[in-house]
């Protein structure tokens, strides 16, 4: 028997928690058509499969979880891809309630610009605007300073709609 499946790329949440992890975080991913493997798709091999040439190895960014607030950076090599399967076959889109964040770094001495990002489904700009003014992200910025809560007008907020580059 055939199943209509598509190929997504996730990340795993770096922060271990004692309850087990957050879920996978899935990365924007437009455009992807649903292939027909012959087995259940979580016996199919991910070897078998033409997967696209992305993400670049010199890729990175930052992603804040929306299971436990831990915002981390991430590299190529964080990336995985996994097989879901889709009851019709046609064009979709992993990853499709990403949210890129840019602010400028809150210490009093510091002006780095700051940019993560913030993905789940049927997220929206205004839940992203409330989980950063309540202090729920916490970690270590990329200019080594800790995430504080600014004003709502302090951060840029924007859906992205392509992979992460």
């Amino acid at each position: 028997m055939k199943i209509a499946v598509i190929v997504s790329p996730y990340l795993d949440c770096k922060h271990i928690r004692a309850d087990g992890n957050c879920g996978p975080i899935f990365l924007p991913f437009p455009n992807q058509k649903t292939l027909e493997v012959s087995e259940e798709p979580r016996r199919a091999e991910l070897s078998e499969i033409n997967l696209p040439d992305w993400p670049s190895d010199e890729w990175t960014t930052w992603f804040g979880c929306l299971g436990c607030g831990v915002v981390s950076q991430y590299f190529s090599l964080d990336v995985y891809w996994t097989l879901f399967p889709k009851s019709a076959q046609g064009v979709y889109q992993s990853g499709e309630d990403c949210f890129c964040i840019e602010f400028l770094c809150g210490q009093r001495s510091c002006r780095t610009q700051i940019k993560f990002h913030v993905q789940e489904t049927g997220l929206t700009e205004s839940a992203v605007l409330a989980k950063l003014r309540s202090s729920f992200f916490v970690g270590t910025l990329s200019c080594g300073h800790n995430i504080v809560s600014l004003p709502a007008n302090a951060y840029a907020i924007y859906k992205i709609s392509g992979p992460i580059e």
